[in-house]
């Protein structure tokens, strides 16, 4: 009973390392489909001068889901804050910002718009994908360690 109880607990210590892991890498997936979207929106607007929400609901297949969610969360104002919970108030607030200003330019302002912004979610994706290369796939292998320092503890 022990020893089951003792594999439980490592388990959970492992799991709690991977989801630690895994909101890196989400993050680092939002940034990364926002870096997508600037340059679809400026392709789309230069050439093709569409509106917004009509790219916007027109690729929505090239997206991952939690940047979807977000899409309706700041753009169509679908509510909830269920993908704003994975980014810092920092990234949340440059991201909202980006979400409140898109659609509301000339075609010229709308694309210098979408630059800038590219240009900071760039920054922000390789600031992140330094973070994840550092600490952020520590994650399972400091689950793994601990949940091995917790077996040899209690046997």
């Amino acid at each position: 009973m022990k020893i089951i109880l003792l594999l439980v607990i490592c388990v959970c210590v492992f799991y709690i390392g991977y989801l630690f892991t895994l909101l890196y890498k989400r993050k680092l997936q939002i940034f990364s489909d926002l870096i997508k979207l600037c340059d679809l929106l400026e392709n789309q607007i230069k050439f093709k001068k569409e509106l917004v929400p009509q790219i916007l609901n027109e690729s929505r297949t090239l997206f991952c889901k939690d940047f979807n969610f977000l899409i309706d969360e700041l753009y169509f104002k679908m509510g909830g804050n269920i993908v704003g919970i994975l980014l810092s108030d920092y990234e949340f607030k440059i991201v909202k910002q980006f979400f409140d200003s898109i659609g509301t330019f000339d075609v010229e302002g709308e694309i210098s718009n979408v630059k800038a912004n590219s240009e900071q979610f760039k920054s922000v994706y390789y600031e992140l994908k330094a973070n994840n290369k550092t600490v952020g796939e520590l994650g399972v292998k400091l689950g793994v360690l601990l949940s091995i320092l917790v077996f040899i503890i209690f046997v």
